[in-house]
């Protein structure tokens, strides 16, 4: 009897550790010193372990995202990570424990480092980094959930990943909608920059125009001027030029030119005078 009590303790351990060796599972000491077996596929722990560092990152950025970002929509958005994140990871939490999967407490190291790169940003900048983290963090995060609801050997772990999914799948949504505005509202400011700096070129060059065309009337005025005051002085030294040529003689000149032109050529020799107190020769006459 002694003996068969044995055996069946032997076969009892024996039994234990095959299951252990069998699947993947985790053992747990309960309040009373016993040992409860709460099998788990080793797929399903990893996933759980990874969507819970996920939700840990996801709400230090949702926090950072209510205190730094320079919109309301970033704000709102970073709360809703916050809340939306927080619970899920209090209802991850409750099904690990009860499946015996230890949880990591601390974000990872890529995690860190995305939020110091975020924390020494600011305005838009921040806003811009901050969704383009959100939209290839969340696409990453819903693949992981899609290959769990196909693949998961756990009904807890594949009906945890099935109900998280639409919210991942909003966050997705929100981000990039978010992201589209932002990178429209940056368009039309750079537009309305960009007008604002062509009017000012604009008046600018209409300025500069005006000032040219003030410029340039001015000078031709003053070269007008300039080419008048030549053109009169010329007509000047050319009139006295005129006056002094022979061919357009002085009135003196003129004056000679008539006198010599006023006395008649003659061609016969003057009369001689007939001098005084010399008779003049009578007719002779032949007597009858």
């Amino acid at each position: 009897m002694q003996h068969t009590s044995r055996a069946l303790g032997l076969s009892a351990c024996t039994l234990a550790a095959s299951m252990l060796l069998a699947s993947p599972a985790s053992a747990q000491m309960t309040p009373n010193g016993t040992m409860s077996m709460r099998s788990v596929d080793s797929a399903d722990a990893a996933f759980l372990m990874k969507a819970s560092e996920a939700n840990v990152g996801e709400i230090a950025a949702g926090r950072l995202a209510e205190r730094k970002g320079s919109t309301n929509a970033v704000r709102l958005f970073g709360k809703r990570l916050a809340d939306d994140h927080g619970a899920n990871e209090r209802k991850l939490a409750m099904l690990a424990q009860r499946l015996g999967v230890q949880l990591p407490m601390h974000p990872t190291a890529e995690d860190r480092m995305q939020m110091q790169r975020l924390q020494a940003l600011s305005g838009t900048d921040f806003d811009q980094a901050f969704l383009r983290a959100e939209e290839r963090g969340h696409e990453k995060n819903i693949v992981a959930f899609k290959r769990e609801t196909g693949n998961g050997a756990s009904p807890a772990v594949v009906a945890y990943a099935r109900k998280t999914l639409p919210t991942l799948d909003e966050h997705l949504l929100i981000a990039t909608d978010d992201a589209n505005r932002l990178r429209m509202a940056m368009n039309d400011r750079g537009m309305m920059n960009g007008g604002m700096r062509n009017g000012t070129n604009g008046a600018n060059a209409g300025t500069n125009g005006s000032a040219m065309r003030a410029q340039n009337a001015g000078g031709n005025s003053g070269q007008n001027s300039t080419m008048q005051s030549i053109g009169t002085s010329s007509n000047e030294t050319q009139a006295g030029k005129y006056q002094q040529s022979p061919n357009n003689s002085a009135p003196g000149a003129n004056q000679g030119q008539a006198g010599a032109n006023s006395s008649p050529t003659t061609n016969s020799a003057p009369t001689s005078p007939q001098q005084p107190g010399t008779p003049s020769s009578p007719s002779q006459s032949t007597p009858h």
